[in-house]
């Protein structure tokens, strides 16, 4: 007498099957795996791991999302409001019960509008956040900037990024009590925020700025002495177009010196002159930053006239130093 074999999938304990769950897109768990069998039907119905991510996914799909899935299962929401998924936010609100994500560790916003914003505001503060990202084009500064302190407060919150006007960023207070490890901004920046970032947020690891740029208002800022002590930044990505010098960048690092990743990137026609050497890096490095161990740098700057022509061999030729082609290899 012959014995059928079961397909061994179907057999694994259930904390296996969650784990491949885990390497899984949601479409494939729910309208494949799911409809296998009747075992496999409830291993997918009480799986609490589930990341739902609306760019990739039709309109369609959202009602049968939330028939299926259990909010309590669900840690990651992705949501967009872009130009191939209008009004995606509101279909969201109208179908999932937003009050009964009580494990969400991850909210993604993109072109969220204001009033989608304010229903998302009513319950946000209850979920156990980790990670929160924006984006928006229009917003009133005295409804978003109440939410973004809120929701900074928050003890589990550990990334937080931001896609916005710099009008409202630049007027965020920021606080000693945020522990949040890794921050990316990806608006118009001032140097005085930057400092203001570093001295309030004591936590920070990972700092990307996609824009920091130094103003006629931010020729005077009043250091924290604190800053070296208590920065645990080991990460900058900072990008500028405006004539940042030499002596800024020397000034920002000097409050920096556990970095061990640095990334600058300048764009401005005028860059000074001075970013370009080598020679001078090399001592800065050696003497202020001994822990880095990565450094990525573009710079850009036009020549206005031959005077002010360098040729490409000279720049060059301070980074073939044994110091860059050995020790920072």
């Amino acid at each position: 007498m012959s014995t059928k074999k079961k397909f061994s999938f179907e057999i694994l304990p259930v904390e296996l099957v969650h784990r491949v769950f885990d390497q899984l897109d949601n479409n494939t768990i729910i309208y494949s795996i799911r409809c296998v069998c009747k075992r496999l039907h409830a291993i997918a119905n009480i799986y609490n791991r589930y990341e739902l991510d609306f760019r990739f996914m039709s309109k369609s799909d959202l009602p049968v999302m939330a028939h299926i899935i259990d909010p309590k299962n669900i840690i990651s929401i992705t949501l967009t409001d872009g130009i191939r998924t209008r009004s995606q936010i509101r279909l969201f609100l109208f179908y999932f019960h937003i009050h009964k994500f009580i494990r969400l560790r991850s909210l993604t916003l993109i072109d969220v509008k204001e009033q989608d914003l304010d229903k998302f505001q009513k319950h946000i503060m209850q979920y156990p956040l980790k990670t929160f990202s924006i984006s928006f084009r229009y917003c009133y500064e005295e409804k978003i900037l109440p939410l973004l302190s809120s929701i900074m407060f928050q003890n589990d919150l550990r990334k937080f990024e931001y896609k916005g006007t710099e009008q409202i960023f630049n007027k965020i207070q920021w606080s000693i009590s945020y522990h949040v490890e890794h921050l990316a901004v990806f608006c118009d920046c001032c140097w005085r925020t930057v400092y203001s970032i570093l001295s309030h947020l004591r936590c920070l690891r990972t700092l990307i700025l996609k824009e920091a740029n130094k103003y006629e208002s931010d020729k005077f800022i009043n250091v924290q002495t604190n800053i070296t002590q208590s920065t645990c930044l080991t990460s900058l990505s900072l990008e500028t177009y405006t004539n940042i010098t030499m002596n800024d960048i020397e000034s920002l690092l000097l409050l920096l010196p556990k970095l061990t990743h640095l990334r600058l990137i300048g764009q401005d026609i005028l860059t000074d002159p001075s970013l370009f050497d080598g020679s001078r890096w090399e001592n800065f490095i050696k003497t202020k930053l001994s822990l880095l161990n990565r450094f990525e740098f573009r710079f850009t700057r036009s020549a206005v006239d031959n005077a002010d022509c360098t040729t490409v061999e000279s720049l060059i030729a301070a980074f073939r130093t044994s110091f860059w082609l050995e020790t920072k290899h």
